[in-house]
């Protein structure tokens, strides 16, 4: 038996739309379920390569595919998503749920407005079910950023984790417009310090610039944080959402 939990974001003092997030107590209860992963997105996934046997134990590591493009924004990530999950017709691929581990981070650099992003990810969703209708996609929420950057040596721009929350407000709208084939997961909340800022924890943002959860295929820093928000939505994927 499955039970649900419901998780609520509050970065920067703002109160965001629930997120359903449907997992299991235990993710090895669905007996023999081994369901073909794509997992996708920007930097961040990109830097979870290598690593499918630690954020998937129980899963053959041959069903999980992990890709992402450094520096993409979400528009660029939706020109290649198809390609991206699929694959080709001489190599193909026929995922059950594709992770969108993160597709929005570097829209924060970019200024992308919330509106404009909204727009982006339901067209990503779009193409996605026009392939297979069946598809389920788990969507990650933003994660916050480190405010001293390492890269630069000085601090971000306070109004970054303003920008970051009003992306997050937006993001479950996802799940609302199709209830049967998307979750939107929070990978904001397990991040932030714990100052009530915005601001990521430094111990768990190890990654280049304070904006990777880890350095790239290196299970450590906040690498076992951020699988653990998806992993059991993936895992218990085949029962109705």
């Amino acid at each position: 038996m499955k039970r649900f939990r419901l998780v609520v974001i509050f970065p920067v003092a703002l109160a965001l739309p629930l997120l359903s997030v449907c997992v299991a107590a235990n993710a090895q209860v669905i007996n023999g379920y081994q369901p073909k992963v794509s997992l996708l997105g920007d930097s961040i996934a990109l830097f979870e390569a290598g690593l499918q046997s630690q954020i998937f134990p129980t899963l053959n590591p041959a069903n999980v595919y992990i890709f992402g493009h450094d520096s993409y924004s979400c528009a660029q990530v939706r020109l290649v998503v198809q390609f991206d999950a699929f694959g080709t017709a001489l190599a193909p691929r026929n995922p059950d749920v594709v992770v969108l581990v993160n597709d929005t981070t570097n829209d924060v650099a970019r200024g992308t407005t919330p509106a404009d992003l909204l727009t982006c990810l339901q067209g990503t969703v779009s193409d996605l079910l026009n392939r297979k209708s069946n598809l389920k996609m788990v969507v990650l929420t933003t994660p916050p950023w480190t405010q001293y950057n390492p890269c630069t040596g000085a601090n971000n721009d306070p109004s970054i984790p303003g920008l970051i929350a009003s992306y997050n407000i937006v993001m479950p709208e996802l799940q609302t417009q199709w209830p049967h084939n998307v979750r939107v997961l929070d990978a904001n909340t397990p991040f932030l310090d714990a100052l009530g800022d915005g601001w990521a924890n430094p111990a768990l943002m190890t990654g280049p610039c304070g904006i990777h959860p880890g350095p790239q295929s290196q299970w450590s820093g906040g690498q076992p944080t951020l699988a653990a928000v998806y992993r059991d939505t993936v895992l218990t994927s085949n029962q109705p959402w």
